[in-house]
């Protein structure tokens, strides 16, 4: 007969969020709990999601054979069998030593692959060890107690048994090994007649234990020790556990043991019994740096384990280790890329040196020499692709490098280049009647309009006039184009000239330093005095990073020969920091600030890198640097140039009116049709200079944050790299959004490839949120409406895999409907080009014109949007005297921010409240 242990109690307590069964969207759960081969079942809680049961308390006999206690819920069913709404598992080793009361929420996992599930489960836990008499073996007790010198003068004795076993079956040597009494573990194995081979009742070897256990390792001698002893590096305990497996159960920061058990040759990939490997231990337990140890030693990131078995990216992607899933994405990366090239003997030494893609550029003669790679064939090989990768004409199985960034929030925020051969030149039917994007060679007017195109356009109602020059005027400037800015839609008037008129006086998108005035003195003009005493004039509140007694490691030739910047023989970019005035922090990010200011007068966004000789930081800039100085696009936040000097910063255009999630998000105004397809087809037109650019660029991270809209009310795509500059506010405002989750693209849950279409795939999602603030006057976040969706992998697992998608209000006009649900398919060889998506959403305005009446009477205006000054003025028109550059027109009120970056999402209410000058973020 086994013996027993100890007794478990567990308490059913409450479920929340738990998957519907039902047609009615109910479902009648009940557990069952499952100890060895005792079970015993719960009440049906009738026609609730979110049930709570009474006096469900169970008591269990445990033995060692038993190693986990399972709590399974099914929906209980009078005429059929009982579907499974999943289970929780508790390994009976988390619970082993706690003798009170553990009240805790476990999240629910699938019994089987393809199960619905959702939510968690309220359980309270109890352990009471097996009473025994009170220790009699003096061996025991002295170890128990610490007692090195008891230990020493019993072990003198002849008749001290070393080998035995305290109450519960488990040896000497074992519970030394779990006391982090180095010296004391160290004496015992100095015994000659221990028997190191000797299991616990959990068949695990003194090596299991202390490598788990151990908090206190400074070097290797202990495990050393144990191991020329005779403990086996491989040695499986009860369920298929090496010492390498508990090692990464360890909540020691250091890798020392893992280190040591690799180097004696334990198998990095050994499965348990439940087919995981200690590289699914590790990425469980949120262990970076031994994922990253394990993955430079060879672990394998495509092997399959657990139940239901999953890749080690995937358990992180639903874990949410978003650094530990960067690291096996960039390992996955580089190793077929030298795969590739049949140089996988070198996969070992890229990945222990972090060298991924996205520094391959920059490999050369000394970085081989560095890396020791001394095989003349070898060298020349990987000199000869990175000459490839550099011109443009890497295959495009491998034509992608990303700026991986760290954090929740920055998962998916990098930006890829997929690299091309060929010039791309218009996706976009220039026909007359049509708008046309177009990208010339030269990349530097990507959106276009023909006259015969106007004209067209004029008479039919699709209406979007951009200029040929995409930079913002500066003041003081001899440069006499500037953009043209699409001027607003009426929204007082039901009619048929809605037209974003071509104004052809100068405008720019910057909004004037003094916000207090915004309502008379719209304008980006400074006084001389401002210009020359800029950095004079710097608040007192603000720390502006600089390099004073340090050194920046990044100079001219190290930004103007990126690739694609086509800075060589230009020093223009160069920004002269004495130019910059800074004004108020915007932002504060891991690696810098984000500050309003402005450069020669005209406001600017400035990004300014705090740490100045981290390699790390300083090639984050240099990536973000490399997208927007080599992008001119009406629809990109332009660049000014960068400081390289005493600051190291980016200074890019200020877009006073925030992100569109900000205008969707205040709820005191109205979010019209007319607003919704001025916004919407801007913001597809601003994707599509991405698209057609030379060589393409994938946003990648496309939500309603990262589309910023200037005074004039131009869509800006902003965000290319510098992900980092995450500000507090904003990683608040992403934990309602959700993090950025809802906006990705199924194919890349399932790891493959990301294209055009993914982006695409991200613009529907905005266009959604746009459709529901629009017809229900409130904002929803996508998936809002599922209440069992709690969590980001939720979202990600829920929409990969289900093909769950966000429910459209009722009464959503069919093509909005059509065009949007292709853009959410999960094929993504189905969904639009931009192309298409941008004429469909021409008919649809097209198609709302015509029926105005009965499209506006498909939206709820709530009682606050309903009064005079919540209405949009009305705009000019092509007959109206035109837009005063001054004083553009606005489709929406002026009282709405005009302080937020594309790195500080500030609450409108707030800007209210405070003048821009003295909000800083925090």
């Amino acid at each position: 007969m086994t013996k027993k242990i100890g007794t478990i109690f567990i308490g059913v307590m409450e479920g929340r969020n738990l998957v519907a069964m039902d047609s009615d969207g109910h479902s009648d759960p009940y557990c069952v709990v499952i100890v060895g081969d005792k079970k015993k079942r719960t009440k049906a809680v009738r026609h609730n999601l979110n049930p709570k049961w009474e006096a469900e308390n169970f008591e269990f006999s445990l033995d060692p054979s038993i190693h986990n206690v399972v709590v399974e819920v099914f929906d209980w069913d009078r005429f059929s069998t009982d579907d499974p709404m999943g289970m929780v598992v508790i390994p009976v080793a988390s619970v082993i030593d706690t003798m009170v009361d553990t009240i805790k929420w476990y999240p629910l996992v699938p019994m089987k692959q393809d199960d619905k599930v959702s939510g968690d489960l309220r359980l309270r836990v109890r352990y009471e060890k097996e009473k025994a008499e009170q220790e009699k073996n003096p061996l025991i007790k002295a170890i128990k107690d610490h007692d090195i010198v008891g230990v020493e003068h019993l072990l003198s004795k002849s008749k001290t048994d070393i080998n035995v076993c305290d109450a519960e079956g488990s040896p000497a040597v074992h519970i030394a090994a779990t006391t982090n009494n180095i010296p004391l573990l160290m004496l015992l194995l100095k015994a000659t007649e221990l028997k190191i081979t000797s299991k616990d009742p959990h068949g695990n070897t003194p090596l299991h234990i202390f490598s788990q256990k151990c908090l206190v390792l400074t070097n290797e001698d202990p495990v050393t020790k144990l191991i020329e002893k005779g403990c086996f590096v491989n040695t499986e305990n009860a369920i298929g556990e090496i010492p390498l497996h508990k090692a990464c159960l360890s909540t020691t920061p250091k890798t020392v043991t893992l280190e040591v058990l690799l180097n004696k040759g334990s198998n990095i990939n050994h499965k348990t019994k439940a087919g995981e490997t200690p590289l699914h231990y590790a990425i469980k337990m949120g262990r970076n740096e031994f994922v990253r140890l394990l993955i430079q030693r060879g672990a394998d990131f495509n092997v399959e384990g657990g139940k239901p078995p999953k890749k080690p990216s995937d358990l992180a992607r639903e874990l949410g280790h978003t650094a530990i899933l960067n690291r096996i994405q960039q390992s996955q990366e580089i190793s077929e890329w030298l795969s590739n090239l049949q140089l996988d003997a070198l996969v070992p030494t890229f990945i222990e040196n972090d060298m991924f893609l996205d520094v391959l550029p920059d490999v050369d003669e000394s970085t081989l020499d560095s890396l020791k790679i001394t095989v003349s064939g070898q060298r020349t090989k990987l000199l000869r692709a990175v000459k490839k990768l550099k011109s443009g004409s890497l295959s495009s199985s491998n034509s992608s490098f990303s700026a991986s960034t760290s954090g929740l929030s920055e998962s998916m925020a990098s930006t890829t280049i997929s690299m091309s051969g060929s010039m791309r030149g218009s996706a976009i039917n220039t026909s007359s009647g049509n708008l046309n994007i177009s990208c010339n060679n030269s990349g530097s007017t990507p959106i276009n309009l023909s006259s015969s195109s106007v004209d067209a356009i004029s008479s039919s109602g699709n209406n979007i006039v951009n200029s040929n020059n995409s930079e913002p005027k500066l003041n003081g400037s001899t440069n006499s184009t500037s953009p043209v800015v699409a001027s607003p839609i009426n929204d007082n008037n039901n009619n048929n000239n809605n037209n974003i008129v071509n104004n052809n006086k100068p405008t720019t998108t910057t909004t004037p330093i003094d916000d207090k005035n915004n309502s008379n003195n719209n304008n980006n003009k400074n006084s001389s005095n401002d210009d020359d005493n800029n950095n004079n004039n710097t608040p007192k509140d603000l720390e502006i990073p600089d390099a004073k007694g340090k050194e920046i490691n990044i100079n001219y030739q190290d930004l103007a020969h990126l690739k694609h910047t086509h800075l060589e023989d230009n020093t223009s970019w160069v920004i002269d920091e004495s130019s910059l005035k800074f004004l108020n922090l915007l932002g504060v990010g891991a690696s810098g600030k984000v500050y309003k200011g402005t450069y020669n007068g005209t406001v600017v966004a400035i990004k300014v890198l705090k740490a100045f000789t981290d390699a790390k930081d300083i090639q984050e800039f240099k990536k973000e640097f490399q997208i927007v100085s080599a992008l001119k696009a009406p629809g990109v936040v332009y660049f000014y140039g960068a400081g390289i000097k005493d600051k190291l910063c980016i200074v890019m255009e200020f877009c006073s009116r925030g992100s569109l999630y900000h205008i969707l998000k205040d709820e005191t105004v109205q979010f019209t049709w007319n607003n919704l397809f001025h916004l919407a087809v801007q913001a597809i037109s601003s994707l599509n200079s991405l698209h057609t650019w030379s060589p393409q660029i994938l946003h990648r991270d496309l939500k309603s944050l990262n589309l910023l809209v200037t005074e004039d009310w131009v869509v800006k795509i902003c965000d290319f790299g510098l992900s980092r500059f995450d500000t507090g506010s904003n990683l608040e405002t992403l934990g309602k959004l959700r993090g950025t989750y809802a906006y990705v693209a199924p194919e890349v849950y399932f790891g493959n490839k990301y294209t055009l279409k993914s982006d695409v795939y991200s613009m529907g999602m905005i266009i959604w949120e746009m459709i529901y603030r629009c017809i229900n006057g409130a904002h929803q976040f996508p998936y809002q409406e599922y209440p069992n969706l709690k969590f980001d992998y939720q979202i990600l697992i829920a929409s990969a895999k289900k093909d769950m998608r966000p429910t459209f209000p009722p009464s959503t006009p069919q093509c909005l409907v059509d065009i949007i649900s292709k853009t959410l398919l999960k094929d993504s060889t189905l969904r639009p080009t931009t192309q298409e998506l941008y004429d469909e959403m021409t008919k649809c305005r097209n198609e709302y014109l015509a029926n105005q009446e009965e499209w506006d009477a498909k939206r709820t205006i709530p009682e606050q949007q309903k009064f005079p000054n919540s209405q949009p003025p009305p705009p000019p028109t092509a007959a109206a005297s035109p837009v005063s550059p001054d004083k553009p027109a606005s489709a929406l009120p002026d009282h709405l921010t005009r302080s937020r970056s594309n790195s500080s999402p500030v609450e409108p209410s707030l800007l209210l409240k405070k003048s821009s000058k003295n909000l800083i973020l925090h």
